[in-house]
């Protein structure tokens, strides 16, 4: 009976666990798994890796990890990647795979792209943790099934500022539609500095609406590393950091920024829930092109933190 009971509460809290993507504290450098129209630069392939445990003082509470690369093709009038997310609490689990795909045009000296992503998601129990004496039990079939999902979004950028609107798990029965709107700016304060203010707005159609916000301000310092603070709207406070190690080591091929985050609830539950902590590292792999084409293609290179 205790098992059972204990069973039941599993799959409650997983019901409400594995039916809200997360957001991660450093979105701008992770449009992709939010966005697939999301454009990187027409001379790079971009490859990202994401780590985030949540709510520290919770023994094996909630851990994410998100790992994307995206690259243009055909002349980079299109672009392709491929998102992989993996997540657990406790007995939890959820594993998603997709393939993305946009297309690109050159619209009033930026770039438009529109995308859609095609993928697989799955949620269920990490059986090898939990004492499961009938197998073929419904309840834990359910909860370790494959699902389609598919998703789509479009995204301008300019040389200094991007917006984007997605929406996923369009026709994934186990999530609720998820719809983002994401957006930032660089602006020039000195001539060493630079101010890059973003937001995201996250909105879940589950059994009621589910919305989130998120208020990032970055400052870039010899346009080399930064530091930044970030507010979300379940009264949550963060700070971060990054570093560009081709700036300070121009003899490397590849650019590779290496960022951290760190958040705390403001409110009571911080008292047993802890603080957050994230990693991030994200490659930029430089095709190789020849000058000429890049003038004739008029790229815009925009940093990474856009």
């Amino acid at each position: 009976m205790r098992s059972y009971v204990f069973l039941i509460v599993i799959v409650f809290v997983g019901s409400c666990f594995a039916q809200q993507d997360p957001l991660f504290s450093q979105y701008t450098f992770n449009k992709t798994a939010i966005n697939p129209a999301v454009i990187t630069n027409e001379n790079e392939i971009e490859a990202s890796f994401f780590h985030k445990r949540q709510w520290t003082k919770i023994e094996d509470g909630p851990t994410f990890q998100n790992m994307s690369v995206i690259a243009p093709i055909r002349y980079n009038s299109m672009g392709i990647g491929m998102n992989v997310h993996n997540d657990w609490f406790r007995e939890l689990n959820r594993f998603g795979v997709w393939g993305m795909v946009n297309y690109r045009l050159n619209i009033a000296e930026g770039i438009f792209a529109f995308g859609l992503e095609l993928g697989l998601n799955q949620h269920g129990f990490r059986l090898k943790s939990l004492e499961v004496k009938d197998q073929d039990d419904p309840v834990v079939e359910e909860n370790n099934l494959w699902e389609a999902d598919i998703g789509a979004g479009f995204f301008y950028r300019k040389s200094n500022w991007y917006l984007g609107f997605s929406s996923k798990h369009l026709r994934n029965k186990s999530f609720g539609t998820h719809h983002y709107l994401i957006g930032g700016v660089k602006l020039k304060l000195f001539n060493n500095i630079d101010w890059i203010p973003s937001f995201l707005l996250k909105s879940a159609d589950l059994e009621k609406v589910s919305s989130q916000g998120d208020i990032t301000s970055y400052f870039k310092f010899l346009n080399s590393f930064w530091v930044g603070i970030s507010y979300r709207t379940n009264n949550v406070l963060g700070i971060q950091a990054g570093l560009d190690i081709e700036k300070l080591n121009p003899k490397l091929y590849n650019s590779i920024s290496l960022g951290y985050a760190y958040e705390q609830s403001m409110g009571n539950e911080q008292i047993f829930q802890g603080a957050t902590h994230e990693i991030m590292i994200q490659v930029l792999f430089e095709k190789q092109t020849s000058l000429k084409s890049l003038k004739q293609r008029h790229i815009i290179i925009s940093p990474k933190l856009l």
